[in-house]
């Protein structure tokens, strides 16, 4: 049984048809090869064109003339003094801050003077602090006659060396409050 898909109208075999497709396929390898050629070739001689016209144009670029204003010297009298509306701004000037805030009481220099370094320039009132450091000063007395008192009991062993330590603290506390109350005058 013989099943015939496809008619043979010539009554060849189809096996035997010849095929002239790697002609065509040679003849479009040989156009595309020369436009590809051709557009490489306009991209070398392009960019040597161009090379070749920016170092023309620099070779041939000059710098514009620079202008020029002349004018006589001559010798003028100039006055002392002049008149004008501006700011003046001081070439030595001191900015003076206080660490802690408080109300001035006095200044302690003139405007424009010359001052040296550590003079006091101005008094903050210091009321409290004065207080404070007339406290302190009361204690360390009582202090140094109660040290004085308890070394002497302690000398003729009447009293214990305790008290004598104690008496010591007492007195160099209030010698430290002092410090501490004139370190803030």
């Amino acid at each position: 049984m013989n099943i015939v898909t496809e008619a043979n109208i010539s009554g060849k075999p189809i096996a035997d048809k010849t095929h002239k497709r790697p002609v065509r396929m040679l003849r479009w390898f040989v156009i595309v090869g020369s436009l590809l050629v051709l557009v490489v070739g306009g991209i070398v001689y392009f960019e040597y064109w161009r090379a070749g016209f920016i170092k023309n144009i620099f070779a041939n670029n000059k710098p514009p003339p620079v202008a020029v204003t002349i004018a006589e010297a001559k010798s003028e009298v100039i006055p002392n003094l002049l008149t004008a509306v501006g700011d003046l701004a001081a070439v030595h000037q001191v900015n003076v801050t206080s660490d802690v805030s408080g109300r001035i009481t006095e200044i302690l220099f003139q405007a424009g003077a010359n001052v040296k370094a550590g003079t006091p320039l101005l008094q903050l009132f210091d009321g409290p602090e004065q207080g404070d450091l007339a406290s302190f000063k009361a204690q360390a007395t009582m202090a140094q006659l109660s040290l004085e008192r308890a070394r002497q009991l302690a000398a003729r062993q009447f009293g214990p060396q305790a008290t004598v330590d104690q008496a010591q603290s007492a007195f160099d506390q209030a010698n430290a409050g002092i410090a501490k109350t004139q370190a803030i005058i």
